[in-house]
């Protein structure tokens, strides 16, 4: 009779689901608070956090297979999605992330002609010294002191971390996603070109009342060459959010209702500077439609973007949209040949 009662009290306040956290400490985290001060009110957000090296770490994860929260989730859009708004199914979706397709192909030769716009920065720069390197000539023959040629590193201009949200409206099309993406790498190449070290971090950051998940992706450490394919995956595939990312957001501890109707609203650009403590210099990459990105003109949706991120004063805006058009341009002429 003890043993009965005792199975009915831990029945009743067992989790209907592993707490996901606990088996995969290496990806997720226990939720946490966190206080945000948005104009004169201050909320407080429950957060449920996830952490992935690359994509094939996100691969790897799901692939264990981590129980859905059936108690919040009585139905998984990531498995039941229309193709027409999801893409591929949820299994084909998870071995896309990790196999090769045509579209990222042509995606690295554009890179690779964007890349031609750009000269490596020469970090190091010739001076003139008493002791060592190379005589200096006509120093030597005029009787300058400094005679030695020698070099020296400048000076690094400082880091900048450029971030993307995976999280977009329901109307986004895979032209926006895939302009925003080409607009990402010309980003890259003309900030190094520079002499600014350059990390990329992709993150899906979603709400719905107090409850938020956070999803990040780390895509590019400074002086590390872009992870183009996990850019590319992550940022244009339609699978990736609607389908790998929606089933993060279904195995979260998450209880408010409205999360199984419409799985998360997209945090506003202040709420997501907050969340992840984002630095004056850091680059925040919207969805594709709040920067102006309309997918039917690369040079257009750059000079909009540029706009929107008020990076103006760190590059010819003009300039480097017309050598974007002409890549995507010169690509597409040599494919037609």
């Amino acid at each position: 009779m003890e043993n009965k009662f005792l199975k009915i009290f831990e029945s009743f306040f067992k989790s209907p689901y592993p707490h996901n956290y606990k088996l995969y400490p290496g990806n997720m985290s226990k939720p946490y608070e966190v206080r945000v001060k948005l104009g004169i009110k201050t909320n407080t957000y429950k957060i449920h956090e996830y952490t992935f090296s690359g994509l094939y770490d996100f691969y790897n994860f799901l692939k264990q297979a981590p129980e859905a929260n059936t108690k919040t989730f009585k139905a998984l859009a990531s498995l039941g999605g229309y193709s027409t708004f999801a893409g591929d199914t949820y299994e084909e979706g998870l071995e896309k992330i990790v196999k090769p397709s045509e579209s990222y192909s042509e995606f690295l030769q554009i890179e690779k002609s964007i890349s031609k716009n750009y000269t490596a920065y020469d970090s190091f720069e010739s001076t003139h010294s008493v002791i060592g390197g190379a005589i200096d000539v006509v120093r030597y023959v005029t009787g300058t002191p400094e005679i030695f040629i020698t070099s020296k590193e400048k000076p690094i201009k400082q880091n900048v971390t450029i971030n993307i949200q995976l999280a977009y409206n329901s109307d986004t099309t895979f032209e926006q996603l895939y302009n925003r993406a080409i607009i990402i790498v010309s980003l890259i190449k003309s900030l190094e070109s520079q002499n600014y070290i350059v990390n990329v971090n992709t993150f899906m950051l979603g709400y719905d009342g107090d409850e938020i998940i956070k999803a990040s992706f780390k895509i590019k450490r400074g002086g590390i060459t872009v992870n183009s394919h996990d850019l590319f995956k992550s940022t244009c595939f339609p699978e990736f959010f609607r389908r790998l990312c929606f089933r993060l957001i279904e195995i979260s501890d998450v209880n408010n209702s409205g999360w199984t109707r419409h799985y998360g609203a997209t945090c506003d650009s202040e709420l997501v500077r907050q969340i992840l403590n984002l630095k004056q210099n850091d680059i925040y990459f919207d969805e594709p439609r709040k920067m102006g990105i309309e997918g039917k003109d690369i040079k257009l949706d750059f000079i909009n973007c540029m706009a929107y991120l008020g990076l103006q004063d760190k590059m010819n805006v003009e300039k480097e949209a017309n050598q974007l058009e002409a890549s995507v341009k010169q690509y597409l002429k040599t494919e037609n040949e």
